[in-house]
């Protein structure tokens, strides 16, 4: 009765939300009731009340974003972000770094969901500064999952050694879950690197048994995704293609929207990666569908620009550009500077096709430079590949024959591969530069690239700007 009174009066504001009714405030009421609560001296005892309301709220939350119960879950997180970091924000002035921790941890899931990475990072940070003689398992918690979620971003700097200490207290604790969940995460930071891949798939592997003694399903389908990812490059496309499609159908059966979403937009580059173009488009498809179910505009933005991609590899520019720039936007906003590298690799090659020669080489130096900064050796590796092809458009041969030559000695040392698409357009740049500069010239030229090491094949794509 007296919070109608209030609404009634205008001192309270009543908006529906879905089945829920929620309450404001305006400011200047806020601000006498934040000063009425400082004089009664409870600011305290009523912020620590609030924060741990939410800290439940967002642990409880946490668990249904994994199950069938998602959605709803999402849209509780959306409409009670404000207040979870209004609650973080006390916790780490007032020093209170459990709940800070607890609090971190409780949402970094869906941080990642929602595309909030930056600020995932910025109150695990936060929350770490405070005094480290806090709850060792709350720290672990919140690391696990904020912090090591960075791995899965290609974010490796200084996360993986944060991850394998956190890796080692699981241990000592006998923590299934959170042994299972790092050794994911250590499993997918090998995933960016080739050489890395066998150890990869000894973590992954070693995760899903470690899921699947605790029946976790939810986790046994999101190692098993990544495994068939490296099987892609590790043996054959069938197999990976299978492994992929397994997790997929668990996913469904789990009721998680969001991970089918995930899985088929992987799918799909698998799919595009081997030529199986019109497979390829159905997945991407049924990934942007899912995507609207749970209104997300990360993965949307992913499958977006798989579906660019494909457009590319149709040969359909002025659609390909169209749909990339509109992914680019998006990955942009996001943060997510691997992605936004890729994209930028692929629409400088959709403007080189174009004739659009001085677009194309800024965005490839654009693309070479965000690789570069992350330490993703693939990405910097395939630019130059494409900084190649651009040399032989631009009537460059000598420099093209240099650079397809450090690029295919690189990518072969790396254990690394050109998918069919870039392989034929490689071989049409090789088989022209060989024809205007004979193949004795081409040779040496070739030789002198291949045995450059990366660095010296940066300095050569730098050294035309």
């Amino acid at each position: 009765d007296l919070l109608t009174q209030l609404v009634d009066k205008s001192l309270v504001s009543a908006d529906p939300a879905g089945s829920v009714m929620r309450y404001g405030m305006l400011e200047t009421v806020r601000q006498y009731g934040r000063n009425r609560l400082r004089d009664s001296g409870e600011t305290g005892e009523t912020r620590h009340r609030h924060a741990d309301y939410f800290i439940r709220i967002a642990g409880h939350a946490d668990q249904g974003l994994r199950e069938a119960k998602q959605i709803e879950s999402l849209a509780l997180l959306d409409a009670e972000h404000d207040n979870i970091r209004a609650a973080l924000g006390w916790s780490i002035e007032a020093g209170e770094a459990d709940i800070a921790l607890n609090l971190v941890g409780n949402m970094g899931w869906f941080w990642f969901m929602r595309g909030h990475w930056e600020e995932s990072w910025r109150w695990l940070t936060r929350a770490m500064e405070l005094d480290p003689g806090g709850d060792p398992a709350s720290r672990a918690w919140a690391i696990t999952r904020a912090g090591g979620l960075q791995l899965i971003r290609g974010n490796l700097v200084d996360t993986i050694e944060l991850v394998e200490r956190t890796l080692d207290f699981y241990r000592q604790q006998d923590d299934k879950l959170g042994i299972a969940w790092c050794l994911n995460l250590l499993g997918q930071a090998g995933t960016f690197n080739q050489e890395q891949f066998e150890n990869a798939v000894v973590l992954l592997t070693e995760s899903v048994e470690v899921f699947r003694s605790i029946g976790d399903d939810w986790g046994v389908a999101w190692s098993t995704r990544y495994i068939g990812q490296i099987v892609e490059f590790q043996s054959s496309y069938q197999e990976s293609y299978n492994l992929q499609f397994e997790s997929t159908r668990s996913f469904e059966a789990i009721g998680d929207a969001w991970n089918v979403a995930h899985s088929l937009y992987l799918l799909g580059g698998t799919a595009l990666r081997h030529g199986e173009l019109e497979s390829a488009g159905e997945c991407f498809e049924r990934s942007l569908e899912n995507c609207k179910r749970v209104e997300d505009r990360v993965i949307e933005a992913h499958a977006l620009g798989g579906l660019a991609q494909l457009a590319l590899y149709r040969d359909e520019l002025e659609e390909a550009e169209h749909v990339f720039r509109i992914a680019l936007e998006a990955l942009g906003k996001i943060g997510d500077e691997g992605c936004v590298a890729n994209v930028r690799k692929n629409l400088g090659e959709v403007k080189r096709r174009l004739g659009d020669f001085p677009q194309a080489e800024a965005l490839l130096h654009q693309s070479l430079h965000g690789y570069q900064k992350l330490g993703v050796e693939e990405g910097v590796l395939l630019v130059i590949e494409r900084f190649a092809a651009l040399a032989g458009s631009l009537g460059q041969d000598r420099r093209a024959a240099r650079l397809l030559g450090a690029s295919e000695a690189c990518l072969s040392a790396g254990g690394y591969i050109l998918v069919p698409f870039f392989r034929r357009d490689h071989e049409r740049v090789a088989a022209e530069a060989r024809a205007s500069l004979g193949d004795q010239v081409y040779e040496r030229l070739y030789a002198e690239g291949a045995a450059m090491e990366l660095d010296e094949a940066i300095h050569l794509v730098d050294s035309a700007k």
